[in-house]
């Protein structure tokens, strides 16, 4: 698939000629670059931060982390976050992929309710 050159168009030849002499350049982001070197840089300085501070205690901190009732409740959370996929994968899959299909549940309420087209009554 090619770009089509401006006479091949329709546009007039003067027009065309100007076109065709135009140089083309990537749009320069200087903001974008000046906002990540400086959100880098405060990232930086907050982990050098919590790093370098001795009052922070990371002795302490790392006896914590391992601890029986953090490992439970971090076992906890992956255990739901399992069960929940599962049943959003199961409700998904029972409810309607497109709007041609209405789901059992959706069947009392018209389909202007369900979100569904009104031509559609399945």
């Amino acid at each position: 698939m090619g770009v089509a050159h401006p006479t091949e168009t329709g546009v007039e030849p003067g027009i065309a000629a100007a076109v065709s002499r135009l140089t083309v350049v990537p749009q320069r982001r200087y903001g974008i670059w000046i906002g990540t070197a400086l959100a880098l840089l405060l990232a930086f300085l907050i982990v050098r931060a919590f790093a370098s501070n001795p009052a922070f205690a990371w002795g302490t901190a790392a006896g914590y982390l391992f601890h029986p009732s953090i490992m439970r409740g971090l076992g906890n959370t992956l255990v739901l976050t399992v069960i929940i996929m599962l049943l959003a994968i199961v409700v998904a899959q029972s409810s309607p992929s497109c709007g041609c299909r209405r789901a059992r549940c959706c069947a009392p309420f018209p389909a202007s309710m369900s979100g569904f087209s009104a031509a559609c009554r399945h």
